[in-house]
């Protein structure tokens, strides 16, 4: 259906903008890779991969330090073991020895959808270093400390209830 047809069309408000954002993808797709090379489309989705590489390097270190207190090089997801290793420098997890400890969680609910982001998150990084291969970034320097804020909650007295001294080692 061309933007004419579309025009013509007595379509829903839902439908027209399924049908609107459709052509505008294809339009964005074509002016993105229109002329390129195979290996600078391919390069530009690494790229994209990578990114998302990044972001889900942190979240998963998060969540991975606040449900078992250490990091996430070395677990074992569905898509295998999870490397930090990569093209680039190897970074560091850092943050105060209160920032990479395990949180006590208010309850069992909490600790359980805790527990379910952590395995998403991993599997994330593992996943998405799996379709990378060799061209996959090394994880990134990533400092914890802002973990040591104190945030009231009702159920601990302060967050992440951790349960020992607020002093940062």
């Amino acid at each position: 259906m061309n933007l004419s047809e579309i025009a013509e069309a007595k379509l829903s408000r839902r439908d027209l903008l399924a049908k609107a954002g459709t052509v505008g993808l294809g339009a964005a797709a074509l002016t993105m890779f229109a002329g390129r090379p195979a290996e600078a489309a391919a390069a530009s989705v690494a790229d994209v991969l990578n990114f998302a590489l990044n972001t889900e390097y942190l979240e998963a270190e998060f969540y991975t330090y606040a449900t078992a207190g250490h990091g996430i090089n070395g677990v074992s997801t569905p898509y295998g073991v999870i490397g930090t290793n990569g093209t680039g420098t190897q970074g560091t997890v850092t943050g105060s020895t209160l920032a990479l400890s395990q949180v006590t969680f208010p309850n069992a609910q909490t600790q359980a959808i805790a527990q379910q982001i952590t395995t998403d998150e991993q599997a994330h990084v593992a996943l998405l270093r799996g379709v990378l291969g060799d061209l996959a970034i090394a994880e990134p320097n990533i400092n914890l400390s802002a973990l040591d804020a104190k945030l009231p909650t009702p159920s601990c007295g302060s967050w992440p209830c951790r349960g020992h001294s607020r002093t940062p080692a």
